[in-house]
């Protein structure tokens, strides 16, 4: 929401983050009816533009401060307006809310005059108060509509009330304006931010990406015949069918790579494995499941983010962490020697993209290739990019061009993602760390296997001889006796030998 804090120095748009994805901007200057200046309208084109882009807003409501909704541009510095770039569109607010993706509700209370009636005119829903008047006074001034009341009003409210509301200068006061066509809802003064809030949690509770793509299918379809707009409604429909196909095609896949680490978590997650080992099994088992046809995949960035969480979970738990830990993914990677997913996915582009340059021109692919659809314009829903597009930017990131995929061996070294290899240090810190581990484990179980056998011992024979009564220290005293005995016959014996050889009485026995 850091955006949407950003105002011009005097304050006069304002804009209020609100609860569950809402947000209002108000327009700030009730001492001149809410008039417009340059900056002001500068700010709010800006002021939409940051809050399409940002994904926390789902509904934009759009009001005024004070008795006044908006007077339109402020004429004491209408010079200052009409001098600029009527062409430049990130300044224009009613391009700018034309081209917002988020559903604006308008909530009007006052006069909506002129530049404020048009920029009524490009909210999606609005909600009135009994006060409240809309008022178009070009041809009083002499000033030709530029923000598109001249064409819109008749098509909301039919062309011979457009051209008396235009051609007299005739306000439009709410109830009118209701039973037009014009507003929604037509209350009080002090409900009718709550009313406008009631339609905003409404929309919130739908399905975010169909709201989006509907509401783009509604105002494109409006500006083309029944013909064309059916056709745009089928396209849609086509778009959305295949985008599900692709989703659940990741999903899927996704789904089957798990399915291969959880069989090969003996191993993904056995301690005394080294990383690298792990890394390589896991580059060999899980990821050609996870990336199997990547060459071919229309992917988005969010599909690629997908893949992205799924992997660095896998590489996480493996290193027996979590994101928790708070520890890098670079540094994760590092350790188990995997590439980034995301270089992998160009990789496989690339790749494919060889295989289809070294065929013949006549083969079905290479025709397939040089198709190419000119003087139309990619459809809301569509991908923004073609292959070619993005095999063009890959060939860019890595500075090759398209004549090196002739020579095969070249072009795969040249492609091919370079497994993350540690740096000296830290590759003598890992080892360090693994031999002092497998010495730590050699040295337990060499004192967990003696303390056992000394066990063992104890359990078999002395505990046994205790039971039997039999005191250890007289066992060992009677041992001695018995040894000191042996030696006392031993040396009378050899005693006897000598002085029968003194004698030259040899003895036939020792």
């Amino acid at each position: 929401m850091n955006n949407m804090e950003k105002s011009s120095p005097e304050k006069l748009i304002l804009v209020t983050p609100e609860p569950g994805g809402v947000a209002c901007i108000t327009i700030n200057r009730p001492n001149s009816l809410n008039s417009l200046t340059k900056s002001m309208m500068t700010d709010l084109a800006r002021i939409f533009k940051s809050l399409d882009a940002d994904d926390s807003v789902r509904v934009i409501i759009l009001t005024g401060s004070g008795r006044s909704f908006c007077s339109g541009i402020d004429l004491t510095a209408a010079e200052d307006v009409f001098k600029g770039d009527f062409r430049d569109m990130e300044i224009d607010p009613v391009f700018q809310m034309e081209r917002c993706r988020k559903p604006i509700i308008g909530a009007i209370a006052g006069f909506a005059v002129t530049g404020g009636f048009e920029i009524s005119l490009a909210c999606d829903i609005l909600v009135a108060s009994k006060d409240a008047k809309f008022l178009d006074t070009h041809a009083r001034f002499g000033i030709f509509p530029s923000w598109g009341l001249s064409q819109k009003l008749s098509r909301i409210i039919g062309p011979n009330r457009a051209r008396e509301v235009s051609l007299t200068a005739t306000p439009i006061n709410a109830e009118q304006a209701e039973s037009w066509g014009l507003v929604n809802y037509v209350v009080d003064r002090s409900e009718l931010l709550n009313k406008a809030r009631q339609i905003a949690e409404a929309i919130i509770k739908n399905n975010q990406d169909l709201v989006l793509r509907y509401k783009a299918v509604i105002n494109d379809g409006f500006k083309h015949d029944l013909t064309r707009a059916l056709a745009l409604e089928k396209v849609m429909t086509s778009v959305l069918v295949m985008l599900y196909q692709l989703i659940v095609h990741f999903v899927h896949r996704i789904g089957v790579a798990w399915m291969k680490w959880r069989l090969a978590s003996g191993v993904l997650c056995d301690k005394k494995i080294p990383p690298r080992l792990k890394g390589k099994f896991y580059r060999v088992v899980v990821r050609p499941a996870l990336l199997y046809g990547a060459e071919c995949w229309p992917v988005k960035n969010a599909h690629v983010q997908k893949i992205h969480v799924a992997e660095m979970r896998m590489l996480r738990w493996m290193c027996g962490h979590t994101r928790s830990d708070k520890i890098r993914n670079e540094v994760i990677r590092e350790k188990v020697g995997v590439a980034s997913v995301v270089d992998k996915l160009r990789e496989a582009r690339l790749r494919w993209f060889g295989h289809v340059k070294r065929r013949c021109t006549d083969a079905l692919v290479r025709r397939c290739e040089g198709l190419v659809v000119e003087g139309t314009r990619r459809g809301r829903g569509r991908h923004k990019k073609y292959w070619r597009e993005v095999i063009r930017q890959d060939l860019a990131q890595l500075h090759l061009i398209e004549d090196m995929t002739l020579d095969k061996k070249e072009w795969r070294s040249r492609i091919r993602v370079k497994v993350l290899v540690c740096d000296t240090y830290s590759l003598m810190l890992f080892t360090a760390f693994h031999f002092s581990q497998y010495f730590i484990d050699v040295i337990v179980s060499f004192v967990d296997y003696t303390l056992s056998f000394l066990l063992d011992v104890m359990l078999y024979t002395l505990f046994p001889l205790l039971l039997l009564g039999f005191d250890v220290l007289e066992l060992k005293e009677r041992a001695h006796e018995y040894y000191d005995g042996m030696g006392k016959d031993y040396f009378k014996k050899m005693q006897e030998f000598i002085a029968g050889r003194n004698t030259s009485k040899p003895s036939s026995k020792l």
